[in-house]
């Protein structure tokens, strides 16, 4: 996503080491403006949410022992008392987990944009760097591999964001109309909730209808279902076709599988990934056995 807009600053004379620079601020400050704009608004209706949670969760108890289910209260009490133990064992072990888990993700973040800097400003020279250790019969081939890989990559990358935040705003509409809270977090879910097919716009829903329910009871949620559904049909059936159509052609079954396989071997990286790595490797795949002209090689 970087890319292209760097690539734009230096076709009109921008040191390569500045449009860079450029870039990847501009990024950083969108995305901690989101956070800065998100959080007040979180911590605000999350103090008004604090009460009605505890009267939704009465709801749902009641629906539990009063509705068709029939279980018991005894029953009800006890699974809730071995949720909170579990919960809350652990201890110091748990704290001590959590510090560890907390200093990976930040030295893990570092590390990427110190990457992401030098991709985006050298990534061309480390291609041809790249492609020069292939024999010379082999790099041509081997240039429209990596060119479809490249392509079909920032296709979906740019594509997904876009469809996205066409679902977000769509979505952030209809629960201010409905009268939801938390509005501004739940749209940005659900755009970031198109890198995850078929399984992101299900948790999405989930919780912008939980939220409803503790807010304003059954029939916000519904018609907050009933949002969802409409919208995510619009983005299989209209707009993710429109805008992947030409970068991505999988299966839905083809999606499912790389789903399950990546979410089984790496967890929610897995999820994340699986999808763009299976359509790269199918372009790729397409490139090497030269079966379509190059340039429709991503196709």
């Amino acid at each position: 996503m970087l890319v292209p807009p760097v690539r734009w600053l230096t076709a009109r004379g921008w040191p390569s080491l500045a449009a860079t620079w450029v870039v990847i601020l501009a990024a950083i400050g969108i995305i901690a403006g989101i956070v800065a704009l998100m959080a007040p608004s979180i911590a605000d209706q999350f103090d008004d949410l604090g009460g009605e949670v505890d009267a939704g969760i009465a709801e749902i108890e009641t629906w539990l022992s009063d509705g068709p289910l029939g279980i018991e209260d005894v029953d009800l009490r006890a699974a809730t008392d071995r949720l909170v133990e579990q919960a809350g064992s652990g201890g110091t072990g748990q704290l001590v987990e959590g510090a560890a888990l907390l200093a990976e993700v930040i030295a893990g973040a570092l590390l990427a944009m110190v990457m992401t800097f030098f991709f985006v400003k050298d990534g061309s020279q480390l291609a041809a760097s790249g492609l020069g250790l292939f024999p010379a019969r082999l790099r041509d081939r081997a240039r429209r591999a990596a060119d479809a890989a490249w392509t079909t990559l920032g296709g979906y990358v740019r594509g997904t964001m876009a469809v996205g935040v066409v679902n977000a705003v769509v979505i952030g509409v209809g629960l201010a109309i409905i009268g939801v809270p938390l509005v501004l977090p739940l749209a940005v879910l659900t755009a970031l909730s198109a890198f995850f097919p078929l399984i992101g716009a299900v948790v999405a829903g989930f919780v912008a209808a939980l939220v409803a329910l503790v807010s304003e009871g059954f029939g916000s949620a519904l018609a907050v279902i009933g949002l969802v559904v409409i919208v995510q049909q619009i983005e299989g059936d209209v707009l993710s076709p429109l805008v992947l159509g030409k970068t991505l052609r999988l299966h839905p079954l083809v999606v499912l599988l790389a789903l399950a396989i990546g979410t089984v071997v790496a967890g929610l990286v897995g999820a994340f990934i699986a999808v763009p790595l299976t359509a790269v490797g199918v372009s790729v795949t397409r490139a090497l056995q030269n079966t379509e002209h190059p340039s429709d090689a991503t196709a």
